[in-house]
């Protein structure tokens, strides 16, 4: 388990999960963009795809090895319970930051049931599993940002997350930009925004 973990000044921390190729450094410039005086804490993926990082195996692009990712999201849950007992973090209390496989990760740990966060955001998710979902969110706020022109990740499949997670009690906004799986300037001041409600 690789991780990076950057104490703040406060108790309301961010939980970074990053894109498929990244590590546990690569969300951390869009850490300091949405509250440069949280607590981060940023774990790699445990698995690997032609060498690149990732939270779970595909069996080819858009199809989930869906096994691999429940036995991974279990693996993540008791990773991050390790963490924050041992630095402290009340997930309660804190908001999950993931991009593209990082963000489609935390989806499917919000469904299931293995975390509840203050707050969840959600960058260019797919997630095209078709299992019955059975996590509580009520109290739960979600943001989910995505591309018009987002090949790899459709604008479609990011509202079917929307209403999967309203459907078990989460109160979630979708920004759309008119961009494509890349991340905005006006995404990242959407998400700072919200981070601060």
């Amino acid at each position: 388990m690789k991780y990076k973990y950057e104490q703040g000044d406060h108790q309301h921390s961010l939980l970074l999960f990053h894109g498929t190729g990244g590590h546990e450094q690569d969300m951390l410039p869009l850490a300091e963009i949405i509250d440069p005086k949280a607590p981060v804490l940023s774990i790699r993926g445990n698995v690997l795809e032609q060498g690149m990082p990732r939270y779970f195996r595909r069996l080819s692009p858009g199809v989930y090895d869906v096994d691999n990712l429940f036995e991974e999201g279990e693996k993540i849950t008791a990773e991050l319970n390790e963490l924050t007992s041992k630095y402290d973090i009340d997930i309660n209390k804190s908001t999950f930051v993931g991009y593209s496989n990082g963000a489609n990760m935390i989806v499917h740990l919000l469904l299931t049931g293995q975390v509840k966060p203050n707050k969840a955001v959600i960058l260019h998710p797919l997630y095209p599993v078709d299992r019955e979902d059975y996590g509580d969110l009520s109290g739960c706020d979600i943001l989910i940002t995505t591309g018009a022109q987002d090949m790899i990740a459709p604008t479609n499949e990011a509202m079917k997350v929307k209403s999967r997670l309203e459907a078990i009690g989460a109160n979630v906004k979708v920004h759309i930009t008119d961009g494509a799986h890349g991340l905005l300037e006006e995404e990242l001041e959407e998400v700072r925004q919200f981070n601060q409600r």
